[in-house]
C-alpha cells in the first residue's frame, strides 16, 4: 500500500477542494482521511454552508473513487490552545497551566508568530464582538444563530439530518 499525504499546515477548504481533492481522486485511495475546515472557523469569512457543501463533495468524490473515508472530529481549537474565554468560549475545563506552558514551549509560539497577520485580526474582531454580547446578556443570540446556521448547512447536504444537532450542542 502507498501512503500519500496530501495535507498542508494552514490550508483552508477552498485549497482542498481546488487542489487536494483532485490530486486525491487522481490516487484512487482505498482508504481516505478528510480532516479539514479548523483553519477557515477562524476567519471572518467563514461560511460554515461553503464549508458543508466543501466536505460533502470532497466525501462524495472520494467515495466515487471506492475509498472507505475516514474522518475526525477535532478538539475546540480555543481549549486546546487555553485562549481567554472571549476567544475560546470553552464548555470545559481549560488546559492547565503546565498543558499551556508545554504547548507554548514546543508550539505556540511559532504558531502565534506565523498567525499574527492573517488570524489575529479576526480573532480580536470576534473576542470584541462576544464580549459585548456576553455584556449585554445577548450570548445565547449567538449560539442560536450559530445552531440555525449549522443545521441549514447540514440541511442543504445530503448528509447529516438537521436534527442531528440538538438544542444544547455548540456550533
Amino acid at each position: 500500500m502507498e501512503f500519500v499525504n496530501l495535507a498542508r499546515s494552514g490550508a483552508l477548504v477552498a485549497e482542498m477542494v481546488e487542489a487536494q481533492l483532485p490530486a486525491a481522486r487522481r490516487s484512487r485511495p482505498g482508504l481516505a482521511s478528510v480532516v479539514v475546515g479548523g483553519n477557515d472557523t477562524s476567519r471572518a469569512a467563514f461560511d460554515i454552508g461553503q464549508l458543508a457543501r466543501a466536505l460533502d463533495l470532497a466525501m462524495r468524490g472520494l467515495r466515487a473513487e471506492g475509498a472507505v473515508l475516514l474522518t475526525a472530529c477535532l478538539p475546540d481549537p480555543g481549549r486546546a490552545l487555553g485562549l481567554p474565554r472571549p476567544l475560546a468560549a470553552p464548555d470545559g475545563p481549560p488546559p492547565t497551566f503546565a498543558d499551556g506552558t508545554w504547548w507554548l514551549a514546543t508550539r505556540g509560539t511559532r504558531w502565534v508568530f506565523d498567525r499574527c497577520r492573517d488570524l489575529l485580526p479576526d480573532q480580536v474582531r470576534q473576542a470584541a464582538l462576544e464580549s459585548g454580547h456576553h455584556l449585554t446578556g445577548t450570548a445565547h443570540l449567538l449560539d442560536a444563530r450559530a445552531r440555525a446556521a449549522t443545521r441549514g448547512a447540514l440541511t442543504a447536504t445530503r448528509g447529516a439530518p438537521a436534527r442531528a444537532l440538538s438544542a444544547g450542542s455548540a456550533a
